[in-house]
């Protein structure tokens, strides 16, 4: 039999203040996020409730604590023993940020210490703990919604309540009534556009730099060959604030933007960067000597680099790409008021070309 620690006078007086506040109370209760659906049995209209028990009058039924109402005859409530809990799985998983609370009738039937408590699929997870939550706590909230804000990070899909002791339990027995039991996810905004984004090229490889974006979980990495796009994703579910790019060709410029990420979705588009990779120079020198297909020979004295991009293009014009034509500077053959003087070089007039290097110091 249920137990009732108030006086028949207390008693009255107490839900008159009760009813006084609490038609303000529902409809601040409507208008809280919560994401349990108001529910009309213990799996309508979705999701699943359970409990340990409930008292054998439909009033008591555990569905009640999940309809929306702090109000008399709302409640889930319990017979006496050694605890009491009642748990809601939700359809997908949810981070519960937040949860609420409501107990009416008496303040011997409300919660002195509690755990809020996730199932990981194995065992359940203490995600809050509280105690001495006595009746002279709840004499002034009765049928009101008292909010408990937690840390949670993770994504469960079942939760509960589990009731230690109510405030006039005795011999370790809990016999509850609980009006509502609620809870909630913080929003999470789509992160802003990352910013500060800069490239630097080197050999074979090009590194991506940028600012911490705020509410960003990882993020994406874009290129293009051409400025301003369109760009294709080359790398997701990057966790820092940078990257380098491996699968670039020397001497080509790239163009990158980055994106931020997180359960919400994708920003927009970074700052655009560019940057073009090249081999590091070379502090040796080399006679280039072209044998033309009519005999005429040109000799050029050069650097390593310039020999190396010289060779390059020939092996690329040997596979049918690149230019037909070769501009090889003529440095110090540069005579008169000339500020420059290049020979190109017909690759279909190349009969043989020799290369001599020599330490220029």
């Amino acid at each position: 039999m249920r137990k009732y620690k108030l006086k028949l006078a207390s008693s009255f007086l107490i839900l008159s203040l009760v009813f006084v506040q609490m038609f303000s109370v529902i409809a601040a209760a409507q208008s809280t996020p919560n994401i349990i659906p108001v529910m009309t049995s213990s799996t309508s209209p979705s999701g699943i409730i359970t409990q340990s028990s409930a008292y054998d009058w439909p009033r008591y039924q555990p569905y009640n604590a999940f309809d929306g109402k702090t109000e008399v005859n709302a409640d889930w409530g319990t017979t006496e023993f050694q605890n009491a809990w009642l748990a809601y799985e939700f359809p997908t998983k949810k981070t519960v940020t937040s949860y609420a609370i409501a107990c009416g009738q008496s303040t011997a039937l409300c919660p002195e210490s509690w755990r809020f408590e996730a199932y990981d699929g194995t065992s359940w997870v203490t995600l809050d703990s509280k105690s001495g939550y006595k009746g002279s706590y709840w004499v002034e909230k009765l049928y009101q919604l008292q909010t408990f804000s937690i840390t949670n990070t993770d994504q469960y899909i079942k939760y509960r309540i589990f009731i230690v002791q109510n405030t006039g339990g005795n011999n370790n027995t809990v016999n509850i009534d609980l009006n509502e039991f609620q809870m909630y996810e913080t929003s999470i905004q789509t992160p802003a556009s990352p910013i500060n984004l800069t490239a630097v090229g080197g050999d074979t490889k090009v590194d991506l730099n940028w600012s911490v974006t705020s509410g960003a979980s990882s993020y994406n990495v874009k290129r293009s060959t051409i400025a301003g796009g369109p760009y294709t994703t080359i790398a997701t579910n990057v966790t820092g604030t940078s990257y380098t790019d491996t699968s670039v060709t020397n001497g080509t410029t790239y163009y990158y933007v980055i994106t931020a990420v997180n359960s919400s979705g994708e920003s927009g588009n970074s700052n655009e960067t560019s940057a073009t990779p090249q081999a590091p120079a070379q502090s040796g020198r080399a006679i280039l000597v072209i044998t033309l297909l009519n005999g005429v020979e040109k000799e050029y004295d050069l650097s390593k680099t310039e020999v190396d991009v010289f060779i390059n293009w020939y092996n690329a014009r040997a596979t049918g790409t690149g230019s037909i034509t070769y501009a090889i500077d003529k440095h110090n053959n540069n005579k008169g008021p000339f500020k420059a003087r290049k020979d190109y070089i017909l690759f279909d007039k190349i009969l043989t070309f020799e290369v001599n290097e020599y330490d220029s110091n």
